[in-house]
């Protein structure tokens, strides 16, 4: 079951290509334009519509201009693993492996209740997980387990992970699909059930996705919009449309700069709903239900010609995808010492365009005035009040420092006006990359870490209270024993 699980069974009916049939209007459905058909070998890019012909007559990867590029050998030979054979398994637990309920399974058309872990079980094993039931967290989309099946394979499920998969965790998916489903190790563990050639391909597919997810920039392109951009932005050496970056900012108070904390900021972006197309709305209606708005205006390269030349021009047009707004939960770690205008950078968290790279969103941190300190970089500034009685015999005080603890002031002698005193290490936290910008993923690492005690200083000026007037025995007192 792990290896069909996998990808390395064997189908229940062996089917090859027969061509690729291509149909006019952006819709598989679309009127048959013959003389575009292509062989079964033929690279089909996005911006065609039409479907697989395979050996037995069955209609394979149907599909609108917008898709993943694929050939129809492929689409043809994973035909029996897009199709929905056993509906959602539904999981005790928000552990997509824990226990399973099989009072909450349902049929492959029904759309699966919000807030259930568990996968579709699809034809040859496949699985497609919701690992998951943290509706807020993950904003999830409407499932119904008959379309999710009919999709491609993800490279995230290719990997048998989750799409916001750590590096540790798909490194770890990558060694334990090396070890399963090693061409080497299937031969020895060949059965009527496995196929030794389907082995050798799947392990070929886990090879790419690990290569991809596992380089940043190009998993970022991959997030964006999938195989379609990724292709492009490897064929064009990375010259591809890039979403603008968003700027965003949040007010925080001294105490949490000064004791670091982790926090999660909602916030909401528009969002691609890849598949929602013209086509893909009628054809994937639970999906596509919250996608209504169109998205804006794609730019497109076009070859003008002018004169004896050719240039190439950027080109508006109406976009065919559409969109939608998500709500989403920033989670970062503030470290101890984080300076005022301090900038967190969150990768590919920017508002979304289609066939265009995501942006990031720079999250930029206010810090918001303190009723009692002042702060200087690594030091903080403080006032505190003396009565004329105690700058002249001397005095010893508590106040509460930022943070949180007692510290006792104290002066033995005659305070002057002006005085200020120095109490050192009883500042901010020196922040070990200083002034240094850092990515919510670099902070994420150091929430654990052991900070240095290093710190700045406490600077307490002292403000001497003087009396609004002085009575006459007062008057004749100080004028008695205060010599001019």
């Amino acid at each position: 079951e792990d290896l069909c699980s996998a990808g390395v069974c064997r189908p229940s009916r062996l089917r090859s290509c027969v061509a690729w049939r291509q149909t006019a209007q952006c819709s598989p459905q679309g009127r048959r334009e013959s003389q575009s058909d292509r062989d079964c070998d033929v690279l089909i890019e996005d911006g065609q519509s039409g479907y697989c012909e395979c050996s037995d007559g069955s209609r394979a990867r149907a599909s609108s201009c917008s898709h993943d590029p694929f050939t129809c050998k492929d689409a043809c030979a994973a035909f029996e693993r897009e199709l929905c054979t056993g509906g959602w398994k539904a999981s005790e637990t928000c552990d997509v492996f824990g226990p399973r309920n099989p009072a909450k399974d349902q049929g492959c058309r029904e759309v699966v209740t919000p807030g259930v872990a568990g996968y579709c079980e699809c034809g040859m094993g496949r699985q497609i997980r919701r690992s998951s039931c943290d509706i807020q967290k993950h904003q999830l989309e409407p499932l119904v387990c008959a379309e999710a099946c009919a999709e491609p394979e993800s490279l995230y499920q290719v990997m048998m992970i989750d799409r916001d998969a750590t590096d540790q965790e798909l490194k770890k998916a990558w060694r334990e699909l090396s070890r399963k489903i090693h061409p080497d190790k299937i031969q020895q563990q060949a059965s009527k059930d496995t196929d030794e050639e389907a082995a050798a391909l799947r392990f070929a597919e886990i090879r790419q996705a690990y290569d991809i997810l596992s380089d940043p920039a190009r998993r970022n392109v991959y997030d964006s919009g999938g195989m379609a951009l990724l292709t492009k932005y490897d064929r064009e050496r990375g010259n591809v449309a890039k979403a603008p970056d968003l700027q965003a900012q949040t007010e925080l108070p001294l105490e949490t700069l000064f004791h670091g904390a982790n926090l999660t900021l909602p916030f909401e972006r528009r969002v691609v709903c890849r598949g929602c197309d013209d086509y893909g709305i009628q054809h994937n209606p639970a999906r596509c239900s919250q996608c209504r708005d169109r998205c804006p205006d794609e730019y497109i390269n076009v070859k003008v010609r002018l004169g004896p030349f050719t240039l190439d021009q950027k080109q508006r047009q109406r976009s065919s995808q559409r969109c939608r707004s998500q709500k989403e939960l920033l989670q970062f770690f503030v470290e101890p010492g984080t300076l005022d205008g301090h900038v967190i950078t969150f990768p590919g968290m920017a508002s979304q365009l289609p066939a265009a790279v995501n942006g990031n969103l720079h999250l930029k941190i206010i810090q918001r005035p303190h009723d009692t300190f002042i702060r200087d970089n690594d030091d903080i500034h403080t006032t505190v009040s003396v009565t004329l009685r105690d700058a002249l015999i001397g005095f010893e005080k508590h106040i509460t420092h930022l943070g949180g603890y007692d510290i006792k002031l104290q002066h033995p002698g005659v305070l002057k006006p002006g005085t200020v005193a120095r109490l050192p290490g009883e500042g901010m936290s020196k922040r070990r990359d200083s002034a240094e910008n850092y990515t919510s993923s670099s902070a994420e690492n150091d929430i654990n870490q052991d900070y240095p005690l290093e710190r700045g200083d406490l600077l307490v000026e002292y403000k001497i209270l003087f009396p609004d007037s002085l009575d006459s025995t007062t008057r004749n007192f100080i004028t008695e024993f205060f010599p001019s």
